[in-house]
């Protein structure tokens, strides 16, 4: 267990922001280079060509910055190798396009690392319908990298919008920082810190109109970081201890977002992950919001979900649960209902 003071967490914090300022000018170069170009069709909402190697400046500067000020333990390496297997497997996507099957064992890859190399999986989910713990049991791993998977593929599939995907992801590092400095975990707060140091970098590129974007390479990475820290929340040692539900809950907007998107898909006898206009931003745009509006409006719905999370923690964790389905099911409610009128 790593202790460390105020000053040394806004200082990795910093450096990564730095970094990220740096190395995203030389991500869009490389992009130009390699041909990782984000080409307008008709799904698109940009009518220019847009390099998209934007995660590359933000994932070297997180590893970098963690390699600096944080200890190489076992858990740290687990998680920075998966990283560049995560890294890659993006990069290869945004490049040569690869297939499906072989993007998913890169993201099955990276979480077995981070999962085996560090000692950590998800082994409860916590009093979820109010008859007690559902535990993991024998099937904690192949659980805890389903959830990692489905973490990654949620923040891929909301990156639709200029500085969506980065800000939803900034927004989501205050409040795993939040629980992390309230519980004592000081491993889990350098990382939320360090990321959203990347992330302040990367937005000043990426808000709209966007000169960069993050690509799969950036989405995935996300996502593992994410579902990284929100998995050693459970594992690592805690003055108060943290409730899956509260990760659940910080991260409930895209996490609901993948699944009512795969959900209609499958209903539609299509296959999940065929590309559509069916996600919530897409929806909003009906309304002819303008685009950073909708970018607003959903970040004010991701810090509604976070102070949820933090105004809750002290209720059942049945109840939890019950209001933040309710929070996310209103949500979409109120769009239809401003559709049907529209």
């Amino acid at each position: 267990m790593i202790s460390m003071n105020i000053a040394e967490i806004t200082l990795i914090g910093f450096v990564a922001l730095v970094l990220t300022l740096l190395l995203t000018p030389l991500s869009m170069k490389l992009a130009l280079t390699v041909g990782a170009i984000d080409v307008p069709d008709e799904r698109k909402l940009h009518d220019a060509n847009i390099p998209c190697l934007g995660g590359l400046a933000f994932a070297i500067s997180f590893g970098v910055s963690c390699l600096i000020f944080l200890p190489l333990d076992s858990i740290l390496s687990g998680l920075l190798i998966g990283l560049v297997i995560i890294t890659i497997t993006g990069l290869a996507d945004d490049i040569w396009h690869i297939r499906p099957a072989l993007k998913f064992a890169g993201e099955i890859i990276a979480s077995l690392v981070f999962i085996f190399y560090g000692g950590t999986e998800l082994t409860s989910f916590g009093d979820l319908i109010g008859i007690g713990p559902i535990e993991t049991g024998i099937f904690a791993v192949p659980i805890t990298v389903f959830c990692m998977i489905g973490v990654m593929n949620a923040i891929n599939l909301v990156d639709g919008l200029d500085g969506l995907a980065g800000g939803l992801s900034a927004i989501a590092c205050l409040f795993l920082g939040y629980f992390s400095l309230q519980s004592g975990q000081w491993l889990n707060l350098a990382l939320s810190v360090a990321l959203l140091g990347c992330l302040l970098g990367f937005l000043y590129f990426n808000t709209y109109p966007a000169k960069v974007f993050m690509g799969d390479t950036g989405s995935l990475v996300l996502g593992y970081i994410l579902s990284s820290i929100c998995v050693l929340s459970q594992k690592l040692d805690a003055d108060i201890p943290i409730a899956p539900i509260s990760m659940a809950l910080i991260l409930a907007l895209p996490i609901a977002d993948t699944l009512w998107v795969m959900t209609n898909r499958v209903c539609r006898g299509k296959s999940p992950f065929t590309p559509d206009n069916t996600h919530l931003h897409h929806d909003l745009l009906t309304l002819d919001l303008p685009h950073s509006a909708i970018v607003y409006v959903l970040y004010g719905c991701m810090f509604i979900c976070g102070f949820l999370a933090v105004l809750m923690q002290s209720m059942d964790e049945w109840l939890q649960f019950a209001i933040g389905t309710g929070f996310i099911i209103s949500v979409y409610v109120i769009v239809a209902v401003f559709q049907r009128r529209g």
